[in-house]
């Protein structure tokens, strides 16, 4: 009968750690959308100070990314090339962000991401605009310090990139956008 009580209350503890860890990836998920919403709606309103404002709450002061060449930037120097990249933009058309997807282990995260992102840019001539297109999916670290999860890194996992319709390699529209 004991070992019949024991074995029970080791199922009951596993399920219900099993269920809080279900309950904390859902309720991070959320929260993440609400905010991948919010700097996605300020940045079709080309307003670099709240998106800047989202990305210090969200996004640890050690934050790096890295882009699909292999090329790291930190968190503040990834703002400043976004900041930079605002001026030449004529407008932004969409801005999907979203968090397909999210693990979470004790306070460690692991969220697989998209966006797809359509802005008018500068053409070959002072005149002329064209269209510009990515889709690609990143993925994602987070941690959890003092009850808040926070961005840690990202690695584009993949990037598709069109301008005027035509496929372009991610390092060659990189260098166009600066």
């Amino acid at each position: 009968m004991k070992l019949k009580l024991l074995i029970t209350a080791v199922a009951l503890g596993a399920l219900s750690v099993s269920t809080f860890a279900r309950d904390e990836s859902r309720n991070l998920k959320a929260a993440i959308q609400s905010e991948m919403d919010q700097y996605c709606a300020a940045t079709k309103k080309k307003d670099f100070d709240t998106m800047e404002k989202i990305v210090h709450a969200n996004f640890a002061k050690d934050y790096k990314t890295t882009d699909i060449n292999g090329q790291t930037l930190t968190r503040d120097e990834w703002m400043s090339r976004i900041r930079q990249q605002m001026h030449s933009i004529k407008d932004i058309k969409q801005c999907d962000l979203r968090c397909e997807s999210i693990q979470v282990k004790g306070d460690q995260a692991i969220a697989s991401e998209s966006i797809d992102i359509s802005m008018t840019i500068p053409g070959k001539s002072p005149k002329k605009f064209s269209e510009f297109r990515k889709h690609s999916t990143m993925t994602v670290v987070f941690a959890k310090a003092n009850g808040k999860w926070l961005a840690k890194s990202s690695k584009t996992k993949t990037d598709s990139i069109t301008i005027d319709g035509k496929k372009i390699a991610p390092r060659a529209a990189s260098r166009r956008a600066k």
